[in-house]
C-alpha cells in the first residue's frame, strides 16, 4: 500500500494504526477496491478487532469485502450523470462477503 508516496507493508499499517487509541478505521480514498491488497487489510484490521468501514462507489463489485467491514455506499443516483458507473452485478441488501 501506498501512504505519501512510500510503500509499506501490512504489518507496517497494522503498527501506524494501533498508535492511535481509536477503534474505528475508515477504508477510503479513491476506488480502493481496484487494488488487490485493500482486501487484505481491512480482514487484518477486523481481525485485531478494529471496527473497519470501506467507503466505496460502488462501482467495482464489493461481495469479495470481509462481512465484518461496514460498507458505505456513495451510489450515483440518475441526476448525477455517472450513475452508468454503478455496479450493477453488486448484491442488494448485502449483508458481507467472506470471513
Amino acid at each position: 500500500s501506498l501512504v505519501g508516496g512510500d510503500l509499506l507493508t501490512l504489518d507496517t499499517i497494522l503498527q501506524e494504526v494501533t498508535r492511535y487509541t481509536c477503534s474505528l478505521v475508515t477504508v477510503t480514498g479513491g476506488e480502493l477496491l481496484a487494488l488487490s491488497n485493500y482486501l487484505s487489510l481491512m480482514r487484518l484490521l477486523c481481525s485485531e478487532s478494529f471496527e473497519v468501514d470501506l467507503k466505496t462507489s460502488a462501482a467495482l463489485f464489493f461481495a469479495q469485502v470481509d462481512r465484518r467491514v461496514s460498507i458505505v455506499l456513495d451510489l450515483k443516483t440518475a441526476g448525477s450523470g455517472e450513475s452508468h458507473r454503478n455496479e450493477r452485478n453488486n448484491p442488494s441488501g448485502f449483508s458481507g462477503g467472506s470471513d
